[in-house]
């Protein structure tokens, strides 16, 4: 890549960002016998003892980076007289539509596949006929879109992997699904005027992985919610749910003492943190029944970032 003095502002997110947030005694509160340390098949975790007691973790995402965005510069990369849309970026903005799929799909080389959209993802902006980026890493194909039943499931004509829930879908990932790699064009006037607002930067927290024990007798509440607060000098923060508190999936019986619980929960909405003095924590909650015990480990994240 030849050198420049100005920024290069990446319009997709890398989609393969993962977290590992460890519980801290120091966040963990309850009323019962003391909550001590613990090493558990040479992992680190939080011991909750034997007393019916609800115990509480309070997990911020301290270190994580977040970024709040910038404006983009004038863009002549293609211009009016170039590739143009109908090759270059299809008439759509790169990584126009994207969602969130939360049943694994298995491969299908010589059929069209149904894609299940997770409520309360959207099929809103994909489009029959355009290709689109399904998973990451090792497991990312591009397909085609053969066909969408609006709200329920993007088809597309196979899949030549199979991809475990929860994985992403985008329509448009380049310039072109027909080979015309690099910067998008923007045509006519539109390459002189600078965009309007700022692209999105740092994280979009997609979906949260909370991993824990439950021993001997199975617990009678393990809840968790993934939260946002926004401050603001001498006003009273605003708090809002990217996870509601509930169960979401959490499992309360117990298990062999060698055995831990990885449980998937997907961000309803995902969408980039761009505000800028705005903490996001978990609030999880277990009650361990009588004689019984819990750990908890931590939870991993799992997040689109772009810091480019």
């Amino acid at each position: 890549m030849s050198r420049t003095q100005r920024t290069f502002n990446q319009d997709n997110p890398q989609l393969d960002g993962h977290i590992y947030v460890p519980v801290l005694l120091t966040e963990v509160t309850g009323a019962g016998a003391a909550i001590s340390n613990s090493v558990i098949a040479n992992t680190t975790s939080i011991s909750l003892p034997t007393t019916a007691t609800a115990y509480v973790a309070t997990i911020p995402l301290g270190p994580t980076l977040f970024r709040y965005g910038v404006r983009d510069d004038t863009q002549e990369a293609f211009g009016a007289g170039g590739i143009g849309a109908t090759v270059g970026s299809n008439a759509l903005a790169v990584g126009n539509a994207s969602t969130l799929i939360g049943t694994t799909v298995a491969a299908s080389p010589n059929a069209a596949v149904a894609l299940p959209v997770t409520t309360p993802q959207s099929t809103v902006g994909f489009v029959v006929g355009q290709h689109v980026l399904i998973d990451t890493g090792a497991n990312a194909e591009i397909q085609q879109i053969t066909a969408i039943s609006a709200g329920v499931s993007i088809t597309v004509a196979k899949t030549l992997i199979a991809h475990t829930a929860p994985f992403p879908v985008v329509q448009n990932p380049f310039t072109s699904p027909v080979g015309a790699y690099g910067t998008p064009p923007f045509t006519g006037q539109t390459q002189l005027t600078p965009a309007t607002a700022p692209r999105p930067k740092g994280i979009q927290i997609n979906a949260i992985y909370p991993v824990y024990q439950i021993g001997a007798v199975n617990a009678t509440v393990n809840t968790i919610a993934l939260k946002r607060a926004s401050f603001a000098n001498n006003v009273a923060p605003t708090v809002s749910d990217l996870i509601a508190s509930g169960a979401n999936g959490l499992q309360t019986a117990f298990q062999a003492a060698t055995l831990a619980y990885v449980t998937p929960i997907v961000v309803p909405t995902p969408a980039f943190e761009v505000t800028r003095f705005t903490q996001v924590y978990m609030i999880w909650s277990i009650t361990t029944g009588a004689a019984g015990t819990a750990a908890m480990f931590g939870v991993f994240v799992d997040c689109s970032f772009n810091y480019s």
